[in-house]
């Protein structure tokens, strides 16, 4: 379970700016002691926000008897408002990232946006008459990964071609970051004290959440970044342009996926990668993690779960995908 710094982190100023009064006030008071474990604000018109606190939805009205709209529910224009201030009023400037359906602002936040959708020959142009906002918290737990690094590298320094396998909401990104940082920066005591070179592959920009081309989250001084690029395309080419020691990306599973990790192994090249998956046997559906355990590509699988909160260990195999060394 990730270790909380302090009642109220740094996100928590970052998170209510976007926010306009009535909302925000309800926000500001929630206990600290629940404000830290906020993963997640949902706001939905004509409905009542509701924060996941830890994997668990409630309305925020349960907390507070300050109403934030018309029997606390949200208004369509409170949302259009949201994007507005998450994004220093320059929506416009956002529209590639908003036709995804997803933008990242200033801070690392994560906002999903659900509305009517646009098509144009056949392809998403943009999400207009917004319906819904999930504004998405992570948090930077430095360290939180150092307990895994013994399954990761070995005495001699050797990175292990590893996969981290995790439900969603147990902190798999949170840890892929802190794995980023520490092979990135080095770490003592440890057998990659200066730290090495790595590629990192980030296709939905949560794992830097770059902003403008800057990292929001740290993830270390010898990373260079593939941002919002697809794996199979940024596997490729960070190999070839900046010569990594180790290759970092997140939520692999399709057969393309596959042959772009065997590109990158066949460069010499290290592999660490996150799927979602409750067991190693959700592995095996997924037809290409399912092929590349066949060929023995992983040397590690580090299962998470959250049971004792988010970034608990569940279970480590070795390379048979069938040998449990912990759990």
């Amino acid at each position: 379970m990730f270790a909380v710094k302090s009642e109220y982190d740094k996100t928590y100023g970052s998170v209510l700016r976007i926010f306009p009064e009535h909302i925000r006030i309800p926000l500001e008071l929630l206990p600290g002691n629940l404000w830290k474990h906020v993963n997640e604000i949902r706001l939905r018109a004509a409905a009542p926000i509701m924060v996941c606190i830890q994997g668990r939805y409630r309305y925020l009205h349960e907390f507070t008897d300050k109403a934030c709209g018309p029997g606390n529910t949200v208004l369509q224009k409170d949302l259009r408002n949201v994007l507005e201030m998450a994004t220093e009023h320059s929506v416009y400037t956002y529209q590639e990232d908003i036709k995804k359906g997803f933008i990242t602002v200033k801070g690392g936040i994560r906002i999903g946006i659900c509305g009517r959708v646009h098509m144009k020959n056949g392809e998403i142009v943009n999400i207009h008459e917004i319906s819904s906002l999930n504004i998405r918290i992570s948090r930077e737990y430095p360290g939180c990964a150092v307990p895994l690094m013994k399954y990761i590298v070995d005495d001699n320094g050797n990175i292990a071609n590893t996969l981290i396998v995790s439900p969603p909401m147990c902190g798999k990104t949170t840890i892929l970051r802190d794995i980023c940082r520490l092979l990135s920066d080095g770490y003592t005591p440890g057998p990659i004290p200066d730290g090495v070179n790595v590629g990192l592959v980030d296709e939905r920009s949560e794992i830097a959440s770059c902003l403008n081309g800057v990292p929001q989250k740290y993830v270390g001084k010898k990373t260079d970044i593939l941002d919002d690029c697809p794996k199979v395309l940024g596997m490729n080419m960070i190999i070839r342009c900046m010569s990594p020691a180790v290759v970092i990306t997140d939520e692999m599973g399709s057969e393309e996926d596959e042959q772009a990790v065997m590109n990158v192994l066949n460069a010499g090249v290290k592999i660490i990668a996150s799927s979602h998956g409750y067991s190693m046997e959700d592995m095996h559906i997924k037809p290409g993690i399912e092929k590349l355990m066949k060929r023995k590509v992983f040397s590690r699988y580090i299962v998470l779960c959250n049971r004792n909160g988010p970034g608990t260990l569940k279970e480590v195999f070795d390379h048979t995908g069938f040998n449990r060394i912990y759990g």
